[in-house]
């Protein structure tokens, strides 16, 4: 799994575990360090170039020396989107807004594709979401394209574990919430939301909150159930859950401290 994501004054830095059997046969080329004596998976650092460039491997904390070399070059980076580790596929967006992979067992880089896309967003490294122009839906993945026009104009993505998506469209003064499961195209769900300008939200293990206006709403993924908002005395700036989900973090509108919201007690 992706790690912290951090792009520094040289490069972009992207910590992903990878097992040794995720490495090419191009590794072959390059001198490895040590084995280490741990029996857990390797930590991979991945650096690219901040203008772009070739992508190098190392082997956390040994940052001497590179362990694989991509065969082709980077665009300048903007941002991970996710790390599949079974396919060695890393999605990310360049400073441009273009999606793209890195393959670690191909050792190709490129884009996915050169259609303008908003919303643009992965849960798995291999098949990466966008909205086109026309308010279509779509999925991009190395075996081919697929694209969903829902009922109304979409306004986000939101790709979840499990395999199933959930889109957010425009509802009148509302904002739709349906699922489906790609490559099917049937609505197998459907919600609501109370309309805004600005969608702020944190995905938080089978809940996703939206902080619209002064509120804190959650929405179950697998049921589409919408929680009781949580009402707080500014509009919503920034929402973001503990690494281990438990909390989560609301910075508001005219202040200087931070709300601490328990997820299990929505309180």
């Amino acid at each position: 799994m992706i790690g912290r994501k951090r792009i520094k004054q040289a490069c972009t830095i992207a910590s992903a575990g990878a097992r040794p059997s995720d490495r090419s046969d191009s590794t072959a080329r390059h001198d490895t360090p040590s084995a280490s004596s741990s029996t857990g998976p390797d930590q991979i650092m991945l650096r690219i170039p901040r203008s772009g460039g070739a992508v190098r491997a190392y082997r956390y904390p040994q940052l001497d020396s590179a362990i694989w070399t991509s065969a082709t070059n980077a665009a300048a980076p903007g941002r991970v989107l996710a790390f599949d580790a079974d396919a060695g596929s890393l999605a990310y967006v360049d400073k441009n807004g273009v999606p793209g992979r890195i393959d670690l067992r191909s050792g190709n880089v490129g884009a996915a594709t050169r259609v303008k896309l908003t919303s643009i967003s992965s849960s798995d490294g291999w098949s990466i979401y966008g909205i086109a122009a026309n308010g279509s839906v779509t999925r991009l993945t190395p075996s081919g394209d697929w694209t969903f026009a829902p009922p109304k104009r979409a306004r986000l993505v939101l790709p979840q574990q499990d395999g199933t998506l959930l889109v957010l469209t425009d509802h009148g003064t509302d904002l739709g919430v349906i699922r489906l499961r790609p490559p099917d195209t049937e609505v197998t769900d459907s919600a609501s939301v109370p309309g805004s300008p600005r969608i702020l939200h944190a995905q938080v293990g089978d809940r996703v909150y939206f902080g619209i206006d002064s509120s804190l709403i959650a929405v179950r993924s697998r049921s589409l159930q919408v929680s009781p908002a949580l009402h707080l005395d500014h509009g919503v700036q920034a929402v973001a859950p503990t690494p281990s989900g438990d909390r989560l973090f609301v910075a508001t509108d005219s202040s200087h401290t931070l709300t601490v919201v328990d997820r299990y007690r929505d309180q």
